[in-house]
Formats: C-alpha cells, structure tokens, sequence
C-alpha cells in the first residue's frame, strides 16, 4: 500500500508539474485581471501597503488579501514581484487541491485517488485557473478543505477536534479569499445536511458559537482594518458591491452579465471537458445504487454539490470560473466511480455502453478530422480561409498568427498530432472493449499533450501580441525621474510593467493643464482620434503636428504599441507634450 502511494504521488506531482509549474513565468500579462491582482503584490513589497493596497495609488482592491499575502511571500521568495510570483499561489492550491482530493478518494480504493487526482487537474478550467494570477484557485483549494473538513465531522457519530479545528481554518480562509461566499457555502451545506439527515445535535456539536467566533475574529480584523482604512468607499466597493450586488443586480457592462438558471450545465460541460462527458452515465449509475459507489454512500458529496450549483445558479452575476470548487467534489465521484468499472465491480446498462463506445468513436474521427486539417495547413494548403466566415472577429484576427505557428513547427505538431491519434485509437479500443483504465490514459493523454502544445507553441505568441510588457519597458527606459501620466484613463499591466505609479490626466483637466515641465502622456489610439480630430500619422522618425483644438500642452507623437493589449483596448500610444510652445524635437 505505501508502494503504491509512494508512485501515485509522484505520478499525481508529475502532472502538476507539466500543467502547473512548467514555465508558468514565461507568458507575459495580456487580460485584464492577472495585472489587476498583480498590482496589489506589487503594493505590499514595494509599498508595504499590506491592509488595503491601492493599485496605482487610484483604486481600492476588489477582493480580500489572502492571495496577495501568499504572492508576496512568493515574491520575498522568488526575489522579484514577476509572472512567476504572482502565479504560484494559484498552482500551489491547485496542487495541494490535488492531493486533497487524492486523500479523500483513496476511501475507496487507491485506484480511485489516482483516478480522481489527475482527472481534477486535466480539465480545461482548473488548467486555466492554476496558471493565472486570479483568486479563484485558491479559493477553490480552502473550500476543498472546509468541505472534506465539514464531511470528516458531519458522518461520524461526534465530529472530532481535528475536523472541527480544520473546518474553521479552511472558511477563514476561504473568507480571506474572496470575502463573505467562502464563509457562506459551507454555512449552507452543514445546515442542508442537518436539515436533510434530520439531525439537529449538530446545531451543538458542530460548535458553530465558537467556530464563528474565531472566523469573525480572524477574518473580520482585516475587515475592520479595511474599513478603517477604506472608509465607505471600501464598504461600497467590496461589501456592497463585490458581493450583495453582484448576487442579487447585474454589473452593468461587465463580465457578470445575467445568464439563465441553467447557465452552468453548459459551464460544466465545456470547463469540465472532458470528463463532464462521463457524468450522465456517473449520475445513472448512482440513481440505480441509490447513491452509493462500492458500496460506501456519496450523499454528502452530492449534498454539497447541490448547495454550491443552486447557490451560484441562483446569483445574477455569472462565470463558469465561480463554480471551480464543484470539480473537486465532481472528480472525487467520478474517481470512485472509474476505479469500480476498472475493477468490474459494476457495469454500465448496455445502452449506457453503447451509447459510450459510438461517442468515443464519433469523438475520434473528429478528432482526425482536425489534425488532417491542421496537418494540411501546416504543409502550405490555406484551409483556415475556410472556417474565417464562422468565427467571431477577434478570432479571424488571430488566424495569421495561427498559420505562421503551424507552418513554422511542424516537426512539434507532427510529434502532437501522432500523439492525439495514438490516444485516439486507444480512446476507441478502450470503448469497444469495456477496458476502463484505457479510456482514462487516452482522455488524460489528450488534455495534458494538448495543453503542453498549448502553453509552449500557441500561447506564449498570443499572449505577446497583446501584452504592453515590451511597450511599458520601453517607456520606462525614459527614466524614472521623467514626468510620465495617462490621459484619460489606465491599464494595469502597463503600470504593472513601469513599477511606479501613473498619475492621470481627466480630459477636463487637459484643456486647461498648463504642466511646469516637459514630459510624456500615455494615451490610448481612440482617445487619441477624439483630443486631437484625426488618427496619429505613422511613426517615421519626424514629429507630426502638434493636437490642436482641445486645449491643454502641444503633442508630439513618439512610439506606438506593437501590441493590443487586452480585450476591449486599443493601441496605446506614447506622446511627449511641452511645457509651452512648440512641441519638443528629439
């Protein structure tokens, strides 16, 4: 037993590894969010502004500190506030996340924390979660622990010590992740379950006086820190905003628009991928064992899972990311339930298998489809033209990028597509067979070929085309001293990359401002088009004319971004303006 334990670790790290870890500093910052929490890391090593760090001086932070703590320790550790450092708390608690489950479906057999362990890890939402600098994975690790924590005390016929302490740890946590949810899921599955087995001993026994005691005290002193500090801007912002608002209204604009009720079973079935194709024939099966796996009752789990996706189902503000800690309790189900059709405890009802072994083939010739189609372009025939007209126009954009990586690594994509087509063929052979744990290594074996492809082949060229890194380092290469603003309006990654912070210009100030020194505007293309009435002429070297007709201190235009930026931008602009007169000639 401690043999086996001993390789499914190393096998359970080893995937961490190549998922997780491996060059998780590499990929500059291009969305919106991953330099928005940067920031705050930034804040606390350089400012040592450890309650409520202001990004650039400007803006109150969105959510409660714990993931940025954990960034900085990171960053005194690493020496540099960076990609890297920002990102390791979120790897770490997707692999500690791991390794919770791998313990907790070990119940039922090693094979199923095996099982469950790397089918937690290869799926394309908590891929994409463990590598961002977000604080949704780690969330996701404390709720994974106060859930097991809650269940280890709630089955048992008197909760012990050692459950309840780590129950109360794991939602202060959680509450320090991401605020006053990650106190209220496990409130509200404990009182589901006391309501559903009918056991009110546990109001007693669980200590839910004492236990709220000690989260309020603990959690509740950077609340009230923050308040001190924030005022009601912070009251507004996190308490009010972040979170009441966010469950009962609609961010207006943003990215929590209203979805249906029912918006989740899609989240699942895409962010759960692959695996979310096995969960009908998982729920089939517990229906006909009267929610049991090998014998031993998953009531719990599924308890919890059902308070989690009607409590996020029920909020107005929606994505799929919010629901990350279901593919804990998901994967430990499904675990349990792979290693009892490995071992032909059980089997599928016919039509079940069937229906099972069709769609692994069906998945299969599409999958070859893809990879001729993919081969074929790489070797010079121009079949992305085809599919243009069916994508969204940010996509079409990318297209070019997309030949220029197939054609100029065909001997990696040649690897990969021979690759995919071996698992392929043993994802269908596996089917046709009833042979399990063949099915498992072919679905693993895609996503984690397919994510390695991607982070080291179509990644890292993505994420430089629309990151400002090497356009901020450039502006920073005028000198610390100069005097630098934005006008109008700022990004958080440029600030991120100029380590310093940015004072803005509202345009209302502009037409007036009359500045004591030369200096630089950052200024973003559309802005731009509006101050001045015309589109900045290309960069050739001679200084276009001064902006006229808006007031405030000549322009001169300098550097334009190579890139985009994130999603929703425009090219950023680099202008120098004058003190008075004419503008300044290089």
């Amino acid at each position: 037993m401690r043999e086996n334990t001993a390789v499914h670790l190393a096998l359970i790290l080893a995937v961490a590894f190549a998922l997780f870890f491996l060059d998780l500093g590499a990929l500059p910052f291009y969305s919106h969010g991953e330099p928005r929490e940067a920031l705050e890391v930034w804040d606390m090593i350089h400012r040592g502004e450890w309650i409520l760090p202001l990004r650039n001086g400007l803006e109150l932070p969105s959510k409660p500190p714990l993931f940025h703590w954990l960034g900085a320790l990171a960053a005194m550790a690493t020496g540099s506030v960076d990609e890297l450092s920002t990102r390791l708390p979120s790897a770490l608690a997707a692999t500690l996340t791991a390794l919770a489950v791998y313990w907790r479906a070990r119940r039922f057999g090693a094979a199923a924390g095996l099982f469950a362990a790397v089918i937690v890890m290869t799926n394309f939402e908590l891929i994409r979660a463990a590598r961002s600098a977000r604080v949704d994975m780690v969330l996701t690790g404390c709720l994974t622990g106060a859930f097991l924590a809650l269940e280890a005390a709630v089955t048992r016929p008197a909760p012990s010590r050692a459950s309840l302490v780590a129950l109360y740890a794991f939602t202060t946590l959680a509450a320090l992740a991401k605020g006053p949810v990650g106190v209220a899921l496990p409130a509200l599955t404990a009182l589901a379950w006391i309501v559903v087995t009918r056991e009110p001993r546990l109001l007693r026994e669980l200590r839910p006086l004492l236990g709220g005691a000690a989260v309020l005290l603990v959690a509740g002193s950077w609340y009230v820190l923050a308040i001190v500090f924030g005022g009601d801007a912070f009251v507004k912002k996190q308490l009010l905003f972040e979170n009441l608002d966010r469950f009962v209204g609609v961010e207006d604009g943003g990215v929590n628009q209203s979805h249906p009720f029912y918006y989740y079973v899609q989240g699942i079935a895409t962010g759960f991928a692959p695996w979310s194709i096995f969960l009908v024939p998982l729920a089939i099966s517990l229906y006909r064992a009267r929610g049991t796996i090998g014998g031993q009752p998953v009531r719990f789990l599924l308890l919890c899972f059902a308070v989690v996706f009607a409590f996020y189902s029920a909020a107005a503000g929606k994505r799929t990311v919010y629901i990350l800690s279901l593919y804990p309790l998901m994967a430990i189900l499904l675990g349990a339930w792979w290693a009892e059709l490995s071992a032909r405890s059980f089997e599928l009802p016919r039509a079940a298998a069937r229906a099972l072994s069709a769609l692994s083939m069906v998945l299969a010739a599409l999958l070859l489809v893809v990879l001729l189609f993919f081969l074929c372009e790489a070797m010079g025939f121009p079949l992305l033209d085809t599919i243009a007209p069916l994508l969204h126009r940010r996509d079409r954009e990318n297209l070019p990028m997309v030949r220029m990586l197939l054609r100029t690594n065909v001997p990696i994509l040649l690897a990969w597509l021979a690759a995919l087509a071996a698992f392929a063929t043993l994802l269908v052979a596996g089917a046709r067979r009833g042979r399990w744990p063949w099915i498992f290594a072919a679905a693993a074996g895609l996503v984690i070929s397919a994510t390695l492809v991607t982070n080291h082949v179509f990644h890292p060229h993505l994420a430089a085309e629309r990151s400002f890194k090497r356009f901020a380092q450039h502006v920073a290469g005028l000198g610390a001293d100069s005097d630098l603003r934005f006008y109008r309006t700022w990004d958080y990654g440029v600030v991120f990359y100029l380590g310093r912070r940015v004072p803005v210009v509202a345009p209302e100030q502009f037409r007036t401002w009359a500045p004591e020194r030369d200096g630089y505007l950052l200024i973003f293309e559309d802005d731009w088009n509006t101050l001045t009435g015309s589109a900045p002429d290309p960069v050739d070297g001679t200084p276009p004319p001064a902006a006229g007709g808006a007031g405030g201190p000549p322009l001169e235009l300098l550097e334009r971004s190579a890139e985009t930026g994130h999603q929703g931008k425009t090219r950023l602009l680099l202008a120098r303006f004058s003190a008075a007169g004419a503008p300044s000639r290089r």
